[in-house]
């Protein structure tokens, strides 16, 4: 019988493996000899999770089992974990001698099994890849917790005549010495709850020279008094997100244009410098003394046009107290405010500072996370206005109809001259330093709280905005 499969166009090949899992690819070298060899030349990304290795009901079962990291499981997680192991080993074995250019481990590891995620590595070596990710906190299994002296310690001795381009690992131990040079190709790294030195940073913005992009993300940064210091001419992209322990952070960055600072509790931000920073994501918690030195040192740059911040009552007073501060050239503004249960605020004024200090705003999104309000009802009519010519959406989300939000919503209709969009809705859209988060809040509104705010601005909505 003629073997038509073979004959198939490469591309044609390729958009069928596409399709399929890594334990199906395999199966189907039956299919021909020639099948086989094209596993080799049109797959250049091995993916090795519980989807992609193990049948279906392994990965729903540990999904319903582990969700809530279960002790009782923890044994029948390992069973699992050796059978994982057994299909990586296979996996391996079939793409011998093949051309990988991104090789990615998504399964609850750790130092136990040291010996066999080596051989991993070593295999992704061979195969020159450029893309190394380790993820063992993935889930669902990221619930399970494990101390942190069981965490796999990265082979950095491996890479020494090696480089990699994209590093990408959770749950792991990075304590490479001042010596090495396996990281200096590397344009992006990501480390999630890795151990590392404390002067690992130092370490690689020395010999990282082409570093775009790093994110670290709920790390443990070993010593008594750790100081993050990033100095580098390359870095595009940098995100801080919670990590508590630090003492300082100083971050020289000429060429940096995306800085996310999320939850970075206890560190003082001594020295920023960012010329160029375009998109600026932040939050921090009610401990943190030095919000407003921080956000006045980062909302000066002329560069910045967007920005995304959580406020919480005690950080608005502050800011209100520190003076008048300018965004000149922000186009797109997300600000969230919440109460956390506190009435420290009077009134929602300060959401009106702040927009005015944004003379070419084009969107502004304001969500309200709050339990309590404001006691003042001075209506915001009274207040001098302003013309934004520059506004053309607006978006409220969060709590209910009342006073506050009508008020604000009808000066900000009144005053926006240009404006073509105003949507107000009481689901919440909230960003949570990785991704958005999005649920309707419980107290959605009825009939009845509809017909009160579409009254209210009946007589109060330009006729060239679409409500």
């Amino acid at each position: 019988m003629k073997d038509r499969i073979s004959e198939l166009p490469e591309l044609v090949l390729s958009s069928i493996l596409s399709y399929l899992t890594l334990k199906d690819v395999i199966k189907t070298s039956a299919l021909s000899k020639e099948w086989k060899r094209q596993h080799r030349k049109v797959i250049n990304t091995l993916n090795l999770d519980l989807p992609n290795l193990l049948e279906s009901n392994y990965a729903n079962d540990l999904e319903s089992k582990y969700a809530k990291s279960q002790s009782d499981n923890f044994d029948q997680l390992l069973d699992v974990r050796w059978e994982f192991i057994n299909r990586v080993q296979r996996v391996l074995r079939h793409f011998k001698s093949s051309q990988i250019k991104s090789f990615k481990v998504t399964f609850f590891m750790d130092s136990q099994v040291s010996c066999y995620i080596d051989c991993w590595i070593r295999s992704a070596i061979a195969f020159g890849v450029e893309e190394i990710q380790l993820l063992f906190s993935d889930k669902p299994l990221s619930r399970i917790q494990i101390d942190k002296h069981r965490f796999y310690k990265f082979p950095y001795w491996f890479f020494n005549p090696y480089f990699l381009k994209h590093l990408n690992l959770q749950r792991c131990i990075l304590t490479p010495p001042l010596y090495f040079t396996g990281f200096s190709k590397l344009l992006t790294l990501s480390l999630e709850e890795v151990i590392v030195s404390q002067n690992f940073v130092d370490f690689l913005f020395t010999h990282s020279t082409f570093l775009q992009e790093l994110t670290i993300n709920c790390c443990y940064f070993a010593g008594e008094a750790p100081v993050l210091r990033i100095v580098s001419s390359s870095l595009h992209k940098l995100s801080l997100l919670y990590v508590s322990t630090l003492l300082k952070v100083e971050i020289i960055a000429v060429n940096l244009l995306f800085f996310k600072y999320w939850l970075v509790k206890s560190a003082k931000m001594t020295l920023f410098h960012a010329p160029r920073l375009a998109n600026f994501h932040f939050y921090i918690s009610e401990t943190d003394t030095e919000t407003p030195c921080l956000l006045s040192q980062i909302i000066a740059r002329p560069s910045l046009e967007i920005v995304n911040i959580i406020l919480e009552p005690f950080q608005v007073k502050k800011l209100q107290t520190a003076g008048t501060f300018q965004f000149r050239n922000l186009k797109e503004l997300t600000l969230v405010y919440y109460d956390n249960g506190r009435t420290e605020v009077d009134d929602f004024i300060w959401v009106l500072d702040i927009v005015k200090a944004c003379p070419v705003l084009q969107k502004f999104q304001f969500t309200f996370i709050h339990t309590t309000f404001p006691t003042n009802k001075e209506k915001m009519e009274t207040l001098c206005g302003h013309a934004q010519k520059s506004l053309k959406e607006m978006k409220m989300s969060g709590r209910t109809v009342n006073w506050h939000e009508i008020e604000l919503v009808i000066f900000l209709l009144k005053n926006e001259i240009d404006n073509k969009l105003m949507i107000v809705e009481p689901s919440i859209n909230v960003y949570k330093g990785q991704n958005w988060l999005h649920f309707e809040h419980k107290s959605s509104w009825s009939e009845s709280c509809l017909d009160t705010f579409l009254t209210s601005l009946r007589n109060n909505i330009p006729h060239l905005v679409y409500l």
